[in-house]
């Protein structure tokens, strides 16, 4: 699917579709194609798709081909790397796109620049060759998932578990609801996120002979970016472009205007505030745009992407029409909140949302439990298949 992908990039994508419920359908328009990207000699980025052996004359394992195109996690430092340059790119999609507002009275775009200088400096070695050689030609680079050696589900460290997980959704996916010609597949997904693990459960269904499918993305970090995207639209469609084409206004930090009686830390706080949202809204757009962008230039699948800030958003629109959008499979991969499970919201999405024969697939290690699992349920929560995942 990747490779079709790549060739049918330079091709128009095609037409979205308006929904008259309450959820964003992410439509794909006459957005930009999606940019091919580089062999680069580094690991973890993007490259050129093509056939590259190993030092011992084999093809790379599957996980260094997916490594190709996707941080995937690698090392502690390298993850330091990635951020500083994702980070930094976010940044000067900033500055470039508001460079011509003036900054004379607002302290929160004198400390976007200011911020941004002082990155350029600081941002060196390994993530400024990331930064500028190679990684932003990955036409997904954007895409990222909760990693780090603090995180169980860590690719890097556990490369099982969450590749596991979605092998089992796919699996039980099929077996339920064989794929059909002109009947979608409604898949859930809790806590979505900057959106690479369900990339990768998208590749397995289209892999597994899936075309028609609608993609229901749920996450209270979409919010904000919803409530700025379409503050001056109220239809539910979304055309969602890259940041750098963006209209200024729309990507500008809330303005901060220091009163007499403001103090340092007063102001300070607020311009932070400000500058990080800015650059968290271009992360998430840059996310949701790259996502949309790959899955339209699929040529014989047909994927609908529509996205809600809450649980509650998305139950009403099931209860509204639950034919559409009632899903056969809730995902919920690595629903931890730092150390809190969100288990009652997962079992509240999943109990609403599920249709009548629909599955849950939850990766999580429950309490009291020493070792992950993968668990399949149905709308009552009874447990139908549970596989326990190995230490490494």
């Amino acid at each position: 699917a990747q490779d079709k992908a790549m060739a049918g990039a330079q091709g128009p994508a095609r037409a979205g579709s308006t929904s008259r419920l309450g959820g964003v359908v992410a439509s794909r328009g006459r957005a930009s194609s999606v940019p091919s990207a580089r062999r680069s000699s580094g690991s973890g980025g993007g490259g050129q798709r093509q056939h590259v052996l190993a030092q011992n004359g084999h093809p790379p394992a599957t996980l260094d081909m997916e490594r190709r195109y996707c941080y995937v996690g690698m090392s502690v430092a390298l993850q330091k790397n990635m951020t500083q340059a994702l980070d930094l790119h976010a940044n000067e999609v900033l500055v470039h796109r508001l460079q011509a507002l003036p900054m004379a009275e607002d302290a929160s775009l004198q400390r976007l620049h200011s911020e941004y200088k002082q990155k350029l400096v600081d941002v060196r070695g390994r993530a400024w060759a990331l930064f500028r050689d190679w990684f932003f030609d990955n036409p997904v680079h954007a895409l990222r998932e909760c990693d780090g050696d603090r995180c169980e589900f860590w690719r890097f460290k556990y490369p099982v578990r969450r590749v596991r997980a979605c092998q089992v959704l796919a699996e039980e996916a099929t077996r339920l609801f064989p794929p059909k010609a002109h009947c979608p597949l409604v898949v859930a997904s809790f806590g979505s996120g900057l959106l690479f693990q369900d990339f990768c459960t998208m590749q397995m269904l289209l892999d597994a002979g899936f075309r028609h499918i609608r993609l229901c993305l749920v996450d209270t970090a979409y919010r904000p970016w919803k409530a700025k995207y379409l503050q001056r639209d109220s239809s539910c469609r979304a055309y969602v472009v890259p940041s750098s084409l963006l209209d200024a206004q729309l990507l500008r930090p809330d303005p901060v205007n220091p009163g007499p009686t403001d103090t340092d830390e007063t102001i300070n706080n607020a311009t932070a505030t400000a500058c990080n949202n800015a650059i968290s809204f271009v992360l998430y757009n840059d996310a949701l745009h790259q996502f949309i962008q790959w899955f339209a230039c699929v040529p014989d699948a047909e994927v609908q992407i529509v996205l809600y800030d809450s649980v509650d958003a998305y139950i009403q629109d099931c209860q509204m029409a639950p034919e559409e959008m009632a899903c056969h499979v809730c995902s919920a991969m690595d629903y931890k909140d730092n150390e809190t499970l969100l288990e009652d919201a997962v079992n509240h999405m999943m109990t609403n949302c599920l249709a009548w024969n629909g599955i849950g697939v939850k990766l999580v290690t429950k309490p009291n439990e020493t070792l992950p699992g993968v668990y399949v349920v149905d709308r009552q929560l009874r447990e139908l298949y549970h596989e326990q995942l190995p230490l490494g």
